[in-house]
């Protein structure tokens, strides 16, 4: 008897930085095979978008400026993601959620069944990591799978 075709499941985590396209690329180049299905998730944290200095702006209007001032960088990040899957011929799909992006990962990765999240690393210092935490080390310490950290060579 044939054993059946397995799909894995790779949620690759993903942001405008450069950090997160040498994740991306480097899975591709020693991780993928044939029959893992990619899950791209982009985490945007409204609560960064939501800010606002005139202290007369509602919360309202501060969230619909803010909205329209990040909404091109939010399609850029999209289709440039989009493109390279298609590029390459890799089944999966863009997912953009909002929300604090280390719960969002974890979250995601679980309610899509993933069997591996890769993430990229800032390499941010210590102290830095220490007060300001890190989405890689939160992701790394919450996720029911497995975790790859992509550090991109400088």
């Amino acid at each position: 008897m044939a054993a059946a075709a397995t799909t894995n499941v790779v949620l690759i985590a993903v942001d405008s930085s450069r950090q997160a396209e040498a994740a991306f690329n480097w899975y591709l180049e020693h991780i993928h095979r044939p029959g893992n299905t990619i899950v791209v998730v982009h985490c945007v944290d409204l609560d960064a978008i939501d800010e606002s200095d005139d202290p007369e702006e509602s919360a309202e209007e501060a969230s619909v400026r803010g909205w329209d001032r990040h909404r091109n960088r939010i399609k850029a990040v999209d289709d440039k993601y989009r493109w390279k899957l298609n590029e390459n011929g890799l089944p999966g799909k863009i997912r953009t959620e909002s929300g604090k992006p280390g719960d969002v990962i974890v979250q995601t990765a679980c309610q899509e069944k993933a069997g591996l999240i890769v993430v990229g690393s800032r390499g941010q210092g210590k102290l830095r990591r220490a007060i300001m935490g890190s989405v890689s080390d939160y992701v790394l310490h919450n996720s029911k799978c497995p975790v790859v950290i992509c550090r991109q060579k400088d």
